[in-house]
């Protein structure tokens, strides 16, 4: 995956979590073909994200099998795990 298209995804999250939530997920799949996006709490996930906004953390995630799973590596990357943070 891409820088550029990273950037893309983190704007687009950045400039509709806040309103949509997990709404953003279909703004995304619609906006970026191709690149698969999954959605969980973030008290799931124990790896560091790459990148993190105050609501979401960001993963990569491999998608050629079956399952996904988190990768550090965004060559590799086939999406995105959203990781989302409780809020008060």
């Amino acid at each position: 995956m891409d820088k550029e298209r990273v950037e893309g995804i983190a704007t687009m999250v950045a400039e509709n979590w806040r309103g949509l939530g997990q709404g953003t997920l279909r703004l995304l799949r619609e906006g970026f073909p191709g690149v698969a996006f999954v959605a969980v709490s973030a008290s799931d996930v124990t790896d560091t994200p790459f990148r993190s906004l105050p609501e979401v953390d960001f993963h990569y995630i491999d998608t050629s099998d079956h399952c996904v799973r988190i990768v550090y590596d965004a060559a590799s990357a086939g999406g995105i795990l959203l990781a989302m943070k409780e809020t008060t």
